[in-house]
């Protein structure tokens, strides 16, 4: 299959555009053959995609079909996966990655130097905008160590490392290998003793949805450009099986023997985790949490406006309840309940068998991260920086235990006796059960994924693909 669009291989189009040009003289008013230079883009007037290898067409004007004019906006492409990751560039602007379209005040069809004029300011203003984006891309300025009169006794940085550009909840711990998914759309497997990468594995789209680890073997799921669910090796990252799917949107999840892949249109799939076989799939809705246990060989799907009852062998909807709420967060499974906080600045509890709600609480800002546990009492962050207590009960209270004037972008996370909390500053502050600040360390912003905790310490996930090991 020949993909002359994406500028891989010439198809007949643009040999028949050579034939044109060898047709058309180069100088001189003449009148010329209104051709689309390709065969599917006739009505639309557009130009092949050629790449500005040859001198002639370095300079846009010269070229009897390259002149001033409007461009079509139907014509529709995945976009560049950007610098080193072997993506063609969309509409054929490989100098400056920056697609441009020259303005025809007058619709010109002649290339008259009018039309030169206004082709070459348009690569003019192309090299100028490649020049800005090429100086920002990725410029973000690292981490500045915070001062020892308000870090308070932080824990000992051990290493740090970076693998891939940012990891996606969930990562996973097994014995001594951490494994995690980037938005670079590869898996990665560190070692927790040293940071270095022992392997990585590559999916054809981003991984929003972190990766599960279960026996022997890493999942994980890939969205846009191109769905896919692959099985992992745990200790070499060689595929087992892949299976092609939609765009999975959310955490997978593996309960009762299926793993499920929640779509980002909305489908539900029900897969056999040993084989990739796809053994059943349902329309629920879009959701950006995983599935969860419901007993009984049922599970609990959370979407923007409802919740699910599914049965996981064959994917049949046996109950479907309104939602309390927006959950764009991980469950908390909490005394035979299931715990979370919603978009509309809600905390809930569930009872994920019926679908009914125990008790909800109002809270002063949108809960877009997962609350703790510590015994029976619960803690949560909201948006601007709450950070609430809740003593759960047949009357549950809600008391803010400490303001903070920072945004958190993490899940509250209980180690060691203190409550870590991760913010868009880059920011892991550590603070006792009473609200009281205990000490601080700065990485690359945002944390958005709470510290992995180890036995003698902990794995700070950063912003920009970095790991940092404390030992406490």
């Amino acid at each position: 299959m020949f993909f002359g669009t994406d500028g891989v291989f010439g198809t007949a189009a643009q040999q028949l555009q050579h034939l044109y040009r060898k047709l058309i003289t180069a100088r001189g008013a003449r009148l010329r053959p209104d051709s689309s230079g390709q065969g599917n883009t006739a009505l639309l007037r557009q130009h092949t995609e050629c790449s500005p290898g040859a001198l002639r067409h370095f300079f846009f004007g010269k070229n009897p079909l390259d002149v001033a004019r409007a461009v079509a906006h139907d014509h529709k492409r995945n976009l560049s996966a950007g610098p080193g990751r072997h993506d063609p560039a969309a509409n054929g602007d490989r100098l400056t990655d920056v697609c441009v379209e020259p303005a025809d005040v007058d619709r010109w069809h002649g290339g008259s130097a009018g039309g030169m004029t206004l082709s070459r300011g348009a690569l003019s203003l192309a090299l100028l905008i490649g020049v800005v984006n090429a100086a920002c891309v990725n410029f973000r300025p690292p981490p500045t160590p915070i001062a020892a009169n308000i870090a308070g006794q932080p824990p000992t940085r051990v290493w740090s490392a970076r693998a891939g550009r940012r990891f996606t909840r969930p990562v996973e711990l097994g014995e001594d290998m951490l494994y995690g998914g980037s938005v670079d759309r590869k898996v990665y497997a560190v070692s927790t003793a040293s940071g270095e990468v022992k392997w990585s594995f590559r999916m054809p789209g981003m991984i929003v949805g972190g990766v599960l680890l279960s026996g022997d073997t890493v999942y994980v799921a890939s969205s846009r450009p191109q769905g896919r669910v692959s099985a992992l090796r745990r200790d070499n990252g060689k595929q087992i099986w892949r299976t092609g799917t939609p765009a999975i949107g959310a955490p997978l999840a593996l309960l009762d023997g299926t793993l499920i892949a929640l779509g980002e249109r909305g489908v539900a799939l029900g897969i056999d985790p040993a084989t990739g076989k796809i053994r059943w799939h349902r329309r629920v809705g879009v959701a950006r949490t995983a599935a969860v246990s419901a007993g009984s060989g049922q599970v609990l799907i959370a979407t923007t406006d409802s919740l699910f009852r599914v049965n996981s062998a064959d994917g049949q909807v046996t109950r479907r309840a309104a939602s309390p709420g927006t959950i764009v967060s991980a469950w908390l499974p909490h005394d035979s309940a299931l715990v979370a906080g919603t978009t509309d600045s809600q905390v809930v509890s569930l009872d994920p068998r019926e679908l009914r709600l125990n008790w909800s609480l109002k809270v002063d800002a949108p809960v877009l991260d997962s609350p703790a546990a510590v015994a029976d009492t619960l803690f949560l962050a909201t948006r601007i920086g709450s950070l609430y207590r809740i003593e759960p009960g047949p009357a549950p209270t809600a008391k803010v235990i400490a303001a903070l004037d920072w945004a958190v972008t993490a899940p509250v996370t209980f180690a060691g006796g203190e409550l870590l909390l991760g913010g868009a500053d880059g920011v892991i502050r550590a603070l006792k059960t009473n609200g009281r600040e205990m000490w601080r360390v700065r990485i690359w912003r945002p944390v958005e994924l709470g510290p992995v905790t180890l036995d003698d310490g902990l794995i700070a996930v950063g912003g920009n693909g970095d790991l940092h090991r404390y030992r406490q």
